[in-house]
C-alpha cells in the first residue's frame, strides 16, 4: 500500500518557518555575544592600534608612495574619526 503525502496548511507551514528562523536568530545572536564578549578581552597595544589603521586606512598608495588631493583627505578624515574612538571613547579603553 502506498500512502498518500498530505501538504501541511500554508498557515502550518508558516509557523513551523517562522519558529525555524526564531530559533536560528537565537542562535547567532548567542554566538555574536559570546565572540564580542572575547574580543574585547583582547589587550590592544598603540603599536599594534597603529599597524591595524596603517592596513585599513592608509595613506599610501599600492607603491608606496603617499597618497595625494582627494585620496589622502579621505584617508585622513577616516583615520582621524578612528583615533578619535581610540583616544576618547570610553567603549575603546587602550
Amino acid at each position: 500500500m502506498q500512502r498518500e503525502s498530505q501538504a501541511l496548511p500554508m498557515s502550518t507551514m508558516m509557523a513551523l518557518l517562522v519558529e525555524r528562523i526564531a530559533t536560528m536568530y537565537v542562535q547567532v545572536r548567542e554566538d555574536f555575544a559570546a565572540l564580542a564578549e572575547n574580543l574585547v578581552k583582547v589587550d590592544v597595544s598603540e603599536a599594534d592600534f597603529r599597524l591595524w589603521l596603517d592596513e585599513m586606512v592608509p595613506v599610501k598608495d599600492e607603491k608606496g608612495e603617499a597618497k595625494t588631493g582627494r585620496g589622502l583627505t579621505l584617508a585622513e578624515n577616516k583615520r582621524s574619526a578612528y583615533e578619535n574612538l581610540w583616544n576618547h571613547d570610553p567603549k575603546v579603553k587602550p
